[in-house]
């Protein structure tokens, strides 16, 4: 018999932050996601919290730019490489 252990997956707690008004609206609440997403996880992301209040929105995807940088790596690379613990994300224009 094989017994195959998961790593424990890190999450981290994140904030999404907007200023235009909806319908690019998040909740002013922090989540904890999980640390290894991507653009598209954290688009996913995004966009169900839009969805959540507003039915008729459509997915679309996001960029994600941490301290005038933008996010091409997962979320705990990046972290980790710009020695980053703390983040909110804006989301619009």
């Amino acid at each position: 018999m094989m017994i195959v252990a998961k790593a424990k997956q890190r999450r981290v707690q994140v904030r999404f932050v907007t200023k235009p008004k909806p319908p690019f609206k998040a909740p002013p609440t922090s989540i904890a996601i999980p640390s290894n997403l991507t653009r598209l996880g954290l688009s996913a992301v995004v966009n169900n919290l839009l969805k959540a209040g507003n039915d008729d929105w459509k997915t679309e995807p996001f960029d994600f730019v941490i301290d005038g940088e933008l996010v091409q790596m997962s979320l705990e690379e990046f972290l980790l490489a710009k020695g980053i613990s703390a983040i909110i994300f804006f989301i619009g224009t």
